[in-house]
């Protein structure tokens, strides 16, 4: 009953499908309380209530739903603390409360939810401290708690949270020091800690975290210098320090950095002279050093070091100092086959996508805001962008390239709303005579190890596409097991419904998508395929 216009109270009567085990009501305008009854769903996994308008507390009844595995209720007007009973959810993975008016603290039992994976109940009005308990909690994954009255120091505890991809602390009264533990969060990706009153050095520890995506302190009590260890974030693309009292001189390592991170370090007492960078300068690679270490690496553009041909050029991979390999781009124009209006239009491309202005999909799905410049046309165009870079890389180049971490965190939008792959931190090259088995832990794929195939990209795109369509994740939508999506079910609610004949492009996105979800690899399209089609619609 999800994703429609239902109003009223909640029946009680519910309670009286003894069997149910998944209640789907978001997206509704429903209001006034939730009732307790449904507490006497036994067998219920699955329960959605978000996006309506639904008042009073959670009921302590929940507790009673031990077969739970999902609770949304976020972008409501709930109110009061969080009832204890809910410690009892042992099953529990997925709780989302965000986003209403929920006060109080954050009960200490929360810790004994060991299976839950992500925890979010930011924009709230909680208070008390972090509870330390929080760290028997080792399966999670993402953790929010910002826009909160939090208070005290981040625990020490959190650093057994080894699988961490991310953590959103922000705009909060947390205070004390950044733990050292904090280099223990090997995996995670998303980390924001910003507009709190944290204080003393940046640990050198945060070196250790290589997967991170988007770092960001910003407006703290930080004191002393920039670590230098942070030349080790090489798959960085967002680092803020503003408006702290960072001292010092900005690390020369900042020069090893990929082009196009944004970087904000204003507001600080940096002293010293600005890096010679292309992230902080628009210099030309032509006389650059890095432009004659590229030569060595490549031993002048040998062919041994080619990894991939296309169109209007050869990728070759250069080590220019000890961890940090990148992918270079040759491109020619001379041979008299070339569409020179495409040659220059993938040289503009190659040399736009430092000029990230818009951020990430993520943070512009995340905004109800920045949402409403992103049209449904933008979303498709977004959509087919991805899908032409993942089949250049599957079927283009030799052998086959897999990125493996496809997330709309990793899409990147140009000034222009046009989409930038990014992330190649845990790409694989796929060699054709192997079967490639490795125990990566796949961000979407629904399994804890697979075989990294470009079957894994396909999955994760269908999840990005979806999101994209809908503005959040699909993990709540019982509709994704229909025979055919339709924008009107599923669709953004948030910006107006498009003219029939992009509606028909939307559509053609959802159900490209829904394919691309197949639980069964070998029946996913291939994204030549999926990109083929996109670019017909």
């Amino acid at each position: 009953m999800g994703l429609n216009k239902l109003s009223g109270s909640i029946p009680s009567s519910l309670a009286n499908l003894s069997n149910l085990q998944w209640l789907s009501l978001q997206d509704n305008k429903f209001f006034g309380p939730i009732p307790s009854e449904l507490g006497k769903l036994k067998f219920l996994a699955h329960l959605s209530l978000s996006r309506n308008q639904l008042r009073g507390s959670i009921p302590s009844s929940f507790g009673d739903l031990t077969s739970l595995n999902f609770v949304y209720m976020y972008h409501n007007q709930l109110a009061d603390p969080i009832p204890t009973q809910l410690v009892n959810l042992k099953s529990l993975a997925d709780l989302k409360v965000n986003d209403n008016q929920i006060s109080g603290s954050i009960p200490l039992e929360f810790g004994n939810l060991t299976q839950l994976q992500r925890l979010d109940l930011s924009l709230n009005h909680l208070i008390g401290e972090i509870p330390k308990e929080f760290g028997k909690m080792k399966s999670v994954l993402n953790l929010c708690l910002a826009d909160n009255q939090l208070k005290g120091i981040i625990p020490q505890e959190l650093e057994f949270y080894e699988l961490l991809e991310e953590l959103d602390l922000s705009r909060n009264r947390l205070n004390g020091s950044i733990p050292k533990s904090i280099g223990k969060w090997v995996h995670i990706r998303y980390l924001n800690l910003s507009n709190n009153q944290l204080s003393e050095k940046i640990p050198s520890e945060i070196g250790k975290l290589v997967h991170l995506t988007e770092l960001d302190l910003s407006q703290n009590l930080l004191t002393e210098e920039i670590p230098f260890e942070v030349q080790s974030l090489q798959s960085l693309q967002k680092l803020n320090l503003f408006h702290n009292r960072l001292y010092g001189s900005i690390p020369i390592t900042f020069t090893s950095f990929p082009s196009g991170i944004a970087v904000d370090l204003s507001n600080n007492e940096l002293t010293g002279p600005i890096p010679l960078s292309s992230n902080f300068e628009n210099a030309s690679l032509q006389g650059n050093p890095v432009y004659d270490d590229i030569l060595k690496a490549t031993n002048n553009f040998d062919d041994t070091y080619s990894i991939g041909t296309g169109g209007y050029g050869t990728v070759y991979k250069a080590v220019l100092q000890p961890n940090n390999m990148v992918a270079v781009k040759k491109l020619r124009s001379s041979s008299e086959n070339v569409d020179h209006n495409g040659f220059l239009n993938e040289i503009r491309a190659l040399t736009n996508i430092r000029h990230r202005n818009r951020g990430s999909l993520r943070s512009i799905l995340r905004s109800d805001v920045l949402v409403q410049e992103l049209d449904w046309l933008k979303r498709v165009n977004i959509v087919k962008a991805i899908a032409n870079g993942l089949a250049y890389m599957h079927h283009d180049c030799s052998p086959p390239l897999i990125h493996r971490d496809i997330s709309i965190a990793n899409i990147l939008l140009d000034s222009d709303y046009q989409a930038h792959i990014s992330n190649f931190g845990t790409s694989k090259l796929l060699k054709l005579d192997s079967s490639n088995w490795t125990a990566i832990a796949g961000t979407y794929e629904p399994a804890f190890t697979m075989v990294a195939t470009e079957k894994c990209d396909v999955y994760n795109f269908g999840i990005v596409a979806l999101e994209a369509m809908m503005g959040k994740h699909p993990d709540e939508l019982p509709t994704l097991f229909a025979n055919y999506l339709v924008l009107s079910s599923v669709g953004d609610s948030r910006i107006p419904r498009p003219s029939a004949q992009v509606e028909k492009k939307v559509n053609l996105v959802l159900n490209l998508s829904r394919a691309c979800l197949n639980s069964n690899p070998q029946e996913r399209p291939a994204m030549r395929q999926v990109s083929n089609l996109l670019i017909k619609a």
